[in-house]
């Protein structure tokens, strides 16, 4: 099967069966002519008439349609129509000559009178059927060169616009990981002088996470529970720091059975904690409480916490921006994310339908 649609992506094979399909029709309009003149019914003398125009067309397709099109069409110029004039003229008279010199030779009635009488009997009846037969070609190879124009300008555009994400995947990429290391670190460095042995285990699931954060690939999703377990990792650090000082709550929304595959870009909820415990503790003197709800139904995600409100005016810093531009980057405008105060409750919502 493959090896049959392999040969429509080739214009002479396309013309082949566009000049065999007219070869069929020629015949069968010869047989059904014949049957109604029985007396003088000659299926043999019926057969040559189609051979000669299947060889002879055939040989002029490869030798002088084909080759004349690309030549033509490669023209720039306006007067490539008139050039069009010419080539079917000649194909039209070369096809008319040779077809008459080998239907003459092979019913053995070549000579001078019978090959004016059949040059008559076409000019006066058939030549337009030849031009048909040209203009059908030529408008096949117009509509293949077309559609493979277009199929190469669409796989050039694809190719360009994946170079184009992986360049932007990696900008971001290079983003993300110094700014997490960079945060992350600073709050190992604060818990060393309290607890060696705690800050020991948050640099072995640092390591975890920044392993993890290297091996981010372009367009690559991972589950939501993926997810939750990096997040752990990153939580785990950041209550080796503030211990008693932050109690973090998850809340699942599910239905058993009845979850569609949910998936996010990784590393995609870390950035958001980050920003709702640092600005959370600000001018506070109580436990931060932070509720991460994933809601497996709707395919969305809130972080809350009940820490410092919000200012009027909303500074978007470099992680929530990474948010918002990985996002961009993943579902384009699919996904929204959007962070508001409400109550006591500084709020960050995703939904990634």
């Amino acid at each position: 099967m493959e090896k049959f649609k392999s040969y429509f992506k080739n214009e002479r094979a396309i013309l082949f069966f566009a000049w065999l399909l007219i070869v069929i029709l020629t015949l069968t309009q010869r047989l059904i002519a014949g049957v109604f003149d029985f007396n003088q019914f000659n299926l043999s003398d019926i057969l040559k008439f189609p051979f000669s125009v299947l060889l002879i067309g055939t040989i002029l397709l490869f030798i002088w349609v084909v080759p004349g099109f690309k030549f033509i069409i490669a023209i720039k110029a306006n007067w490539k129509y008139l050039l069009f004039l010419i080539h079917s003229l000649v194909y039209s008279f070369a096809y008319l000559f040779f077809v008459i010199i080998l239907y003459g030779t092979l019913i053995e009635q070549l000579n001078i009178n019978w090959i004016r009488g059949q040059v008559k009997d076409v000019f006066a009846n058939g030549f337009h059927t030849i031009l048909q037969n040209y203009i059908f070609l030529i408008s096949i190879l117009f509509a293949f060169n077309y559609f493979k124009s277009r199929e190469q300008t669409n796989l050039a555009k694809n190719k360009i616009e994946n170079e184009l994400l992986k360049v932007k995947h990696n900008a971001l990429k290079a983003k993300l990981q110094p700014h997490f290391l960079f945060n992350t670190l600073n709050s190992i460095v604060a818990l060393i002088e309290e607890n060696k042995n705690k800050a020991q285990k948050s640099l072995i699931n640092l390591s975890d996470l920044l392993r993890y954060s290297m091996d981010i690939k372009p367009k690559k999703l991972i589950s939501i529970n993926e997810e939750i377990d990096l997040l752990k990792k990153y939580l785990s650090i950041e209550k080796s720091r503030y211990e008693d000082q932050i109690d973090v709550e998850w809340v699942f929304t599910e239905l058993k059975g009845k979850n569609e595959k949910f998936e996010v870009p990784a590393m995609i909820l870390q950035p958001i904690v980050e920003n709702s415990i640092k600005h959370g503790f600000k001018n506070i003197d109580y436990k931060l409480k932070l509720v991460i709800e994933i809601n497996l139904i709707n395919k969305s995600v809130r972080i809350k916490n009940n820490g410092q409100s919000l200012l009027k005016k909303l500074r978007t810093n470099t992680g929530l921006q990474l948010v918002k531009q990985r996002l961009e980057y993943h579902f384009e405008d699919n996904a929204q994310f959007k962070i508001y105060q409400k109550d006591n409750w500084v709020i960050n919502d995703i939904n990634f339908t």
